[in-house]
């Protein structure tokens, strides 16, 4: 005989929906009133031999419209929304939010940013607000098993399309037909490896780095976030695969640095703007540009100030223009310098702070760095001071 289960709280607690006996197949059930966005069902075999089996759906499901909420604070965001609402106008999903001034952009590569009239699932958009508010919506959620993008050249401004984080890596991509994993498409250099969301409040889990707007790199969409995203080529199709509902286990991709692999992270702010820089060496880079780790500056946020943080590549490839965040180069002989350039502009002029408080972290301890300001005519040694600044004019 078959037992069926509910759960209305991810598994928490089960409700037995029937017991069938024999060869049945089909049962008859209709959700409870109860609405949750958590339901599961549960099937336990019992056979004659008392043997016992049981499994149970590899995602949550909903019994009606859903209300998702999301704090949002002062100043620019690079934001999507993950449900669909039956009124989708932009007053219909903001202005009950938002009893201030607020802007919202959208971006298309024909005309650039533009004023939308209504918001759509799985596209990003720019919100500027001028005082700190809770964002909400109440719709229903895609229900397909994947979401495909479909890529022009250049840059794209994409949403994450699901409740639930996805992996990028777990993506597939369809270029004229033919059908090849992410990971593929990067080697191949059809598609850049990250996207970049824009936040105008620190992360939690990067404490030491200076609060401010800037951009951030990401392997994954999540929602309620929008992301810029770099296609090499044109005519692609990103596939995006709805996620478990499971939570996924936190990815650790620190290793300890050593002289064939090793980064320096150091990001640039005045005031409440910043950029995000790296150099550093992997004994698969080359001397020029490689697709899997030099990674291009995306495009201005709509912020009246602003700091762009920078290596600037003429001979490198400009679908995205000649600015680059990343730099990293084959791994140094003993005894070896090299000296990487990069460039700091802002919109105004003023202080501008330099802080790199995770070198022990990621560079070996045997190197040697210095941070050598050509205006001042000043040298810093990295290692034993995390900050420097500068007057920017």
């Amino acid at each position: 005989y078959t037992v069926v289960f509910y759960s209305s709280d991810d598994g928490y607690n089960w409700t037995v929906i029937d017991t069938a006996f024999g060869n049945v197949s089909d049962l008859d059930w209709r959700l409870p009133i109860t609405q949750s966005e958590d339901y599961l069902i549960k099937v336990v075999l019992h056979d004659l031999e008392e043997e016992v089996a049981e499994d149970q759906s590899n995602a949550t499901f909903s019994n009606g419209p859903l209300t998702m909420t999301k704090n949002v604070s002062a100043g620019w965001s690079l934001i999507s929304i993950p449900l669909i609402q039956n009124d989708m106008s932009v007053e219909a999903v903001l202005v009950d939010d938002f009893d201030f001034q607020y802007a919202v952009y959208g971006f298309n590569p024909q005309e650039g940013h533009t004023v939308p009239e209504t918001l759509q699932v799985a596209q990003g958009y720019f919100l500027g607000i001028v005082n700190d508010a809770q964002m909400d919506v109440t719709g229903l959620p895609i229900e397909d098993e994947a979401y495909t993008f479909d890529l022009t050249i250049g840059w794209n401004m994409l949403g994450s399309p699901f409740r639930h984080t996805s992996d990028l890596e777990d993506a597939t991509v369809t270029i004229e037909g033919d059908e090849m994993s992410f990971e593929e498409a990067v080697v191949e250099e059809y598609l850049t490896p990250i996207m970049y969301n824009f936040y105008n409040n620190i992360p939690e889990d990067e404490p030491d780095w200076p609060d401010g707007n800037r951009y951030a790199e990401s392997d994954q969409m999540e929602a309620w976030k929008g992301y810029w995203y770099l296609s090499l080529i044109d005519g692609v199709q990103l596939t995006i695969n709805r996620p478990t509902a499971y939570p996924q286990p936190e990815r650790d991709d620190s290793e300890e640095p050593s002289p064939e692999d090793w980064h320096l992270d150091i990001i640039a702010s005045m005031g409440e703007f910043g950029d995000a820089c790296n150099i550093g060496v992997n004994e698969s880079a080359t001397s020029g540009f490689d697709n899997l780790y030099d990674y291009p500056e995306p495009p201005h946020a709509p912020v009246e100030n602003y700091v762009r943080f920078y290596h600037e590549r003429e001979n490198w490839p400009n679908h995205s223009g000649n600015l680059f965040n990343r730099d990293i180069r084959p791994p140094m002989e003993r005894d070896e310098t090299q000296e990487w350039e990069v460039t700091v502009t802002c919109g105004e002029n003023g202080e501008v702070l330099l802080v790199w408080p995770n070198i022990a972290e990621t560079v070996p301890y045997m190197n040697q760095i210095t941070l050598i300001d050509p205006v001042a005519d000043i040298e810093v040694d990295m290692i034993n001071d995390y900050l420097y600044f500068f007057d920017y004019d």
